[in-house]
């Protein structure tokens, strides 16, 4: 069996990094000999396993030309390190579009490469349309995380398969079970520190319950303590809303919210899957989610949640109070929302990734 090289661009918290985690994981216990290439940062998922990680340098400023610099020199850098499996039989694995250098290289070496797509918004759309490019004249095999994503990329003569993301081994509640609605309505949201993800609007809504007994709002951003700190002093006089900065478990989030809210805003970012909401729906919560994107292959609309765009604050705040003073719906919301988590089962998505990447009927214990 070939050598597998794991090669991704930004190891944090966030969604493409976990997934791999997952893949990283599946390939040890299957035996697959493998190397992984990312970048260095202690908290993220990557770096929680215990498989040895081969460093690139890569950081991101709030500056953008100064971004695209440090991603250029990360590229070169990618690049030479990839050509010295030149003499080895091995297979690139590449993590979402970003990290161009190496599937450039492995073309170069005649190496077969095996894309994760995870993204379709990338700025400027001038790199998007280069690295869509890129993926067209390397890629072997193409992995898409939702038929959103791959609708976005025109793949000639190239075999491709979308393999839904997974949630994590946790708890889920049982279906039997009544339904968690204490004193207080808790309404989480869980993202990164950008604006497009929504993140003023889930204030906005925060401010038009200020005053009304009962309602709580949580939000956990993938960020240092510093900067959540930072922006989160502008709404320090909301008595109903709490920040939170980046978290090794978000398991005891989960556990107390009622309402899970994906606000990314459709017109700057379009969410490609939503694992948020499948973790949120694997804890039996509802979920409120933009109608436009890979959210809409999870969430049906009043069935295990709601299909609204954030800038409709208004229909946000009529879901928020139904599904509060309705314990009957809620529960039935809710039951829907376990139903379709089981979908997004490990079990399946391994079966799928074995299936399509090792072209084997592997046994997975």
């Amino acid at each position: 069996m070939n050598k597998f090289v794991f090669v991704h661009l930004y190891n944090d918290r966030s969604g493409s990094p976990r997934v791999l985690s997952q893949v990283l994981r599946l390939f040890s216990r299957v035996g697959v000999d493998f190397e992984v290439i990312t970048s260095k940062f202690d908290d993220g998922f990557i770096s929680e396993s215990e498989f040895s990680i081969n460093e690139i340098f890569y950081k991101r400023s709030r500056f953008r030309i100064l971004t695209l610099i440090y991603y250029s020199i990360t590229q070169v850098q990618l690049f030479f390190k990839c050509l010295r499996y030149f003499r080895e039989d091995v297979i690139f694995y590449v993590n979402t579009l970003m990290p161009c250098g190496a599937a450039i290289a492995a073309k170069l070496m005649r190496k077969d490469v095996i894309y994760h797509v995870h993204e379709v918004s990338i700025q400027p759309p001038q790199l998007k349309n280069l690295l869509a490019f890129i993926l067209e004249r390397t890629a072997s095999k193409v992995i898409f995380v939702s038929q959103f994503v791959k609708s976005h990329y025109l793949l000639k003569d190239v075999q491709n398969k979308v393999v839904y993301n997974s949630v994590s081994r946790m708890p889920l509640k049982s279906p039997q079970a009544p339904v968690r609605l204490g004193e207080e309505f808790i309404i989480l949201m869980v993202c990164s520190l950008k604006i497009y993800k929504g993140i003023n609007e889930f204030v906005n809504i925060a401010e038009m319950f200020s005053g009304r007994y009962g309602f709580r709002f949580r939000i956990v951003l993938n960020a240092d303590y510093e900067e959540v700190q930072s922006w989160a002093r502008r709404f320090s006089r909301l008595d109903n809303f709490d920040v939170f900065s980046r978290q090794v478990s978000l398991s005891s989030f989960y556990k107390e919210a009622d309402l899970v809210l994906n606000l990314t805003q459709p017109d700057q970012c379009q969410e490609t899957f939503g694992l948020t909401i499948v973790e949120a729906m694997s804890y039996g919560i509802p979920v409120v989610a933009p109608p436009i994107g890979g959210p809409v292959e999870i969430v049906r609309h009043n069935f295990n949640g709601f299909l609204i765009s954030c800038y409709d604050l208004n229909a946000i705040e009529e879901a928020i109070v139904f599904l509060s003073v309705d314990a009957e719906a809620y529960k039935i919301m809710s039951d829907a929302a376990l139903e379709t988590a089981e979908f997004f089962s490990v079990r399946r998505f391994e079966d799928s990734l074995i299936e399509f990447v090792l072209n084997s009927g592997v046994d997975i214990e």
